[in-house]
């Protein structure tokens, strides 16, 4: 069950019971003020306790992208959750390494669901 009014565009979804918060479309420079606020506005509706970031709908990704990723995962922690990152497509780990904010187990301060594909 998703919640309609926490989406922007196509970029961010939360569900409520599962705690996924599912985000998506391009994390750019041009894009990422927008994405920035609706990001601010959307945290203190989260659930407590472990969220899992689902970037799997991620379509393009640059530095830009990659500091509000890292962003994302501060303030998740600051706010008390554990934060997952899950659906970590090759073009959001790729550019997260390149500038050294992933290794193989934690990506932009979030952890890795390592069990994703099995």
């Amino acid at each position: 069950m998703s919640t309609a009014d926490l989406a922007v565009g196509a970029a961010f979804d939360v569900d409520p019971v599962t705690g996924v918060l599912s985000v998506g479309g391009a994390w750019v420079v041009h894009e990422v003020e927008s994405l920035r606020q609706a990001l601010v506005d959307l945290l203190p509706r989260l659930p407590a306790a472990r969220v899992t970031v689902d970037a799997s709908a991620i379509v393009e990704m640059d530095g830009a992208g990659v500091q509000l990723l890292v962003a994302l995962g501060h303030a998740l922690r600051a706010g008390g959750h554990d934060p997952v990152l899950q659906g970590g497509a090759a073009r959001v780990l790729t550019a997260a390494r390149v500038l050294g904010a992933c290794d193989d187990l934690r990506c932009c301060g979030m952890v890795i669901d390592v069990t994703e594909g099995r």
